[in-house]
């Protein structure tokens, strides 16, 4: 639904369901467009704070420190040029070189939590509205407010887990399409 003048009101009010939850509210204002730019700012911060989204940016806060020595699991988020990979490995770093070498872009790890497939899959379902095929998805919508929000200083550990290669504490990792690996060090 857009925006509407509620009977006996003299402002605009909005009302609109995102995952099964109805959002509405007055919006303070009796200017239609200033009313609808107000719709879409709730909108946008209820697509980024939806379930799995936060669930996500928690267990990643809870994840240690990255060893890719230690067999572990990881769902991971490779992006490359206006698409993003959401995918499931042993080795992230070591994926994102093989995924390199076929993509025509710079690939970045951009989010890498500790988990199984059936985590994979749910997110390949939280972000169904932007997939393209395969296991990559358009950089739009729910999936780009996501990754807007992990970036946010204050879930800056929740971006990339601090890795541990080769001597480096806190390194950003990129690969270029011939798979070589680019790592600037913060």
């Amino acid at each position: 639904m857009s925006v509407y003048i509620r009977p006996g009101s003299d402002t605009y009010s909005y009302d609109f369901r995102i995952d099964g939850l109805r959002y509405s509210g007055d919006t303070g204002t009796s200017d239609r467009a200033e009313a609808k730019s107000y719709e879409q700012m709730m909108k946008d911060n209820v697509v980024v704070k939806t379930t799995l989204c936060r669930s996500m940016l928690r267990r990643a806060r809870r994840t240690p420190t990255f060893n890719p020595d230690r067999p572990v699991g990881h769902v991971y988020m490779i992006r490359s040029g206006y698409f993003v990979k959401i995918g499931y490995s042993a080795d992230p770093m070591e994926r994102m070189r093989m995924v390199a070498v076929a993509t025509p872009d710079t690939c970045e790890l951009v989010f890498c939590v500790r988990g199984d497939m059936k985590l994979e899959k749910r997110l390949h379902k939280e972000f169904s509205a932007s997939h393209y095929r395969g296991e990559w998805f358009f950089l739009c919508g729910k999936l780009k407010h996501f990754l807007d929000e992990a970036a946010k200083p204050e879930n800056e550990d929740t971006l990339l887990p601090k890795l541990q290669r080769r001597g480096s504490a806190n390194s950003h990792i990129r690969t270029n399409q011939t798979g070589q690996t680019i790592t600037a060090t913060t």
